[in-house]
């Protein structure tokens, strides 16, 4: 049987799915690639033949082009080791300032569209792979364990995706040999903060002050402070992340994003323990409803 693993990897034309997608195909896997346009993929088709890759037309919004590209994996390489749940877009804008139509088209694609593709994962792992097995990697961010100013919808999104999946890992059965990893990545150079991956509402009035953390996080934005490196972290994954035998379900990656998390979980512990006891004595008295 062939060593080569059979990636399925969603949003691969730039980013973290592109790094991955091209790092794997170095490696000798298979890789099914897919992207909502494909000609953003043609330069990698002059290099890899279609027996490595293949690139599928995938809305993860859209239910059957999931569905459809799960069934033609099947078809094509009969199994499916690792799905890169990647694909995803922002809104930046105060809650008072999104637009609502904005926010639930990005709700799709983050929340939706991550879970349905979650959900195939499952089953192909489960009843299409023999053996039985396979691993979800689901991309949130570290906005679905922080709370971000300007990025309200875009951190709700995330944390329903970590919601969710979160869940979906303890109801799998441990037989079906599934690993779920959350990848919770912090600030990397990729295409996240532009045009085609990012709609930027206009900021509220009472939000202009440059003082105001909104108006501090759109200035970070557009600076350039982005340190993490994709391929770097991509390598990593490949070496570390793949071969683990017991892999973490969150995985937050950055220097950025550790210490932010180390504060804010410290803080959290500390105020559950100073305020525990408050619960003390919160029980019903035996008396029925």
């Amino acid at each position: 049987m062939s060593t080569r693993r059979v990636w399925f990897i969603t949003g691969a034309s730039s980013g973290f799915g592109l790094s991955l997608t091209t790092y794997a195909l170095e490696q000798g896997d298979i890789v099914i690639a897919t992207v909502r346009k494909p000609e953003t993929l043609k330069h990698l088709v002059q290099t890899w033949s279609e027996g490595q890759l293949l690139i599928l037309k995938l809305d993860v919004s859209n239910l059957d082009d999931i569905k459809d590209a799960f069934r033609t994996a099947e078809i094509r390489f009969g199994r499916i080791d690792v799905v890169y749940n990647n694909a995803g877009v922002s809104v930046m804008g105060e809650l008072e300032s999104t637009p609502e139509e904005e926010a639930r088209k990005m709700f799709e694609v983050n929340f939706w569209g991550a879970i349905n593709v979650a959900r195939e994962a499952i089953r192909f792992f489960r009843d299409v792979n023999n053996p039985q097995g396979g691993r979800l990697w689901s991309v949130t961010s570290g906005a679905g364990l922080l709370s971000i100013p300007a990025f309200g919808y875009y951190c709700a999104s995330k944390f329903a995706h970590e919601g969710a999946i979160s869940t979906l890992a303890t109801e799998i059965d441990p037989k079906w040999n599934i690993k779920i990893t959350l990848l919770e990545y912090g600030t990397f150079r990729t295409r996240a903060t532009s045009s085609e991956s990012m709609v930027d509402s206009l900021p509220h009035p009472a939000y202009a002050d440059p003082s105001t953390p909104s108006s501090q996080t759109r200035a970070w934005v557009k600076g350039d402070t982005y340190i993490g490196d994709a391929d770097k972290a991509v390598r990593m994954l490949y070496s570390k992340l793949l071969t683990d035998p017991n892999p973490p379900l969150r995985l937050p990656l950055g220097h950025d994003i550790i210490p932010r998390l180390l504060d804010q979980w410290k803080n959290n512990i500390q105020d559950l323990e100073r305020r525990a006891s408050w619960s003390d004595g919160l029980v019903t008295d035996g008396r029925s409803w």
